[in-house]
């Protein structure tokens, strides 16, 4: 028997301007008939992440399996977002924050996993890259920190941003490796879900190749060097990578076991990727 998966990348829910957009998303997803729904980050924000997860979850009825992109820790932290989202998904069924669980088998030859990744900056030229994410202002690892004795305050500099960039994409793709090796020693084929595209290749802006100048922020290249080791030690298996982030759709084969998708994604127009069927 087969299993039907629906993908959701970049929603962002919280930008929704009326119910009737709401609506047309939901009734959308729910007509596909998927057995599960994934979604690739980029969900909502920190003040209302848990209840629009929740929506979903009450309204489709079906496992949620997860992963959060930059977006979804805007006016909150890293780490105290992904303990929210432990507490979650042990408290609701329904809602999987993936980087909370082991693999999860979908069927006898195909398994699930994924983490938010982050980009990572080493891609591209970051030092001389002048764009400034909300990232950087929003998120509470990055905002500016008030020195108490002379009240000013300190902006993150460039080197101070990249090695905290650095920092965050290397723990992403340990725990990724970690997790792809175990769940390809016992599967045929692993779906992998991420925020961050994690080659060069999967990173579009308009159709084109992303700059020099944007790279840095749209790219994890310590995800990509996991997966294509990963990919390599396992030669009869195979990883299928979803993502998102950038808001263009790409596909990217680097290795013939290694297959990357990025979703299309327009703001206020959420909408179902991809339906996958899983014998």
């Amino acid at each position: 028997m087969s299993l039907r998966l629906a993908w959701v990348s970049d929603p962002h829910l919280d930008i929704l301007r009326s119910p009737e957009q709401l609506e047309t998303f939901l009734s959308e997803v729910e007509s596909t008939g998927a057995d599960r729904v994934l979604i690739s980050g980029d969900i909502s924000n920190a003040s209302r992440l848990e209840d629009d997860l929740i929506l979903m979850a009450r309204r489709w009825n079906r496992p949620i399996d997860f992963v959060l992109g930059n977006h979804d820790f805007y006016g909150g932290g890293i780490g105290s977002m992904r303990q929210r989202m432990r507490e979650l998904s042990s408290s609701e069924p329904l809602l999987n924050w993936l980087p909370a669980s082991s693999p999860c088998l979908l069927s006898p030859g195909v398994a699930l996993t994924g983490h938010d990744g982050w980009a990572d900056g080493r891609l591209g030229d970051f030092l001389r890259s002048e764009l400034l994410l909300n990232d950087y202002l929003l998120i509470q690892e990055f905002q500016p920190i008030l020195e108490l004795y002379n009240y000013e305050f300190h902006i993150m500099n460039p080197p101070e941003r990249l090695a905290l960039l650095n920092k965050l994409g290397d723990e992403a793709a340990e725990w990724s490796r970690q997790a792809l090796g175990l769940a390809l020693e016992a599967r045929e084929l692993v779906i992998f879900l991420t925020h961050v595209p994690p080659f060069e290749q999967s990173a579009l802006h308009g159709g084109r190749p992303s700059g020099m100048l944007d790279l840095p922020h749209f790219t994890s290249k310590a995800m990509g060097d996991v997966l294509l080791e990963v990919a390599a030690a396992h030669p009869q298996r195979t990883v299928q990578v979803l993502c998102g982030h950038t808001h263009a759709p790409a596909t990217f084969q680097p290795l013939p076991n290694l297959l990357v998708h990025t979703s299309g994604a327009v703001y206020g127009k959420p909408t179902v990727t991809r339906v996958l069927e899983i014998d």
